[in-house]
């Protein structure tokens, strides 16, 4: 939208107006699917990483104080 020096607020009005009615303003069904797939996505990403971060955790502290003169025998 064009603001220019000196025009009235009913122009301004109007051309508000003619963008609502073709719909730039407002979001279609398209759109708002995409969102929603975005949104889940990036809720399953951060889980996953979430979840291979507490797997890292665990196998990090299980090798540190992991009993080693177990392990010796076994070899």
């Amino acid at each position: 939208m064009e603001v220019k020096a000196g025009t009235g607020g009913a122009e301004e009005q109007r051309a508000v107006d003619e963008e609502r009615r073709h719909g730039e303003g407002e979001m279609n069904g398209g759109k708002k699917a995409g969102v929603v797939v975005g949104v889940f996505s990036a809720t399953a990403v951060l889980c996953l990483a979430a979840v291979v971060y507490r797997k890292r955790q665990a196998n990090i502290r299980r090798s540190r104080y992991a009993d080693y003169s177990a392990r010796l025998e076994l070899v």
